[in-house]
């Protein structure tokens, strides 16, 4: 199964998308509330996005210098 295929399982069965985190990444809750699910496709090289992104948060908590 693939990520979009589990995204869409998790529709048919009732759950209900609450969040996203990214291209390959997101939250469902049931309708009742008691189930939270995580589904996130592992990727092996970071998308440009992610790495200004990461970049962006390092300058903000001051790991590194503004170039």
């Amino acid at each position: 199964m693939n990520y979009d295929e589990v995204c869409q399982l998790l529709k048919e069965k009732g759950f209900r998308r609450i969040g996203v985190e990214g291209a390959k990444k997101s939250n469902f809750i049931n309708k009742d509330y008691s189930v939270h699910v995580s589904v996130e496709e592992n990727q092996t090289e970071l998308t440009e996005e992610q790495i200004k992104m990461i970049k962006s948060r390092l300058k903000d908590l001051g790991y590194i210098s503004e170039d």
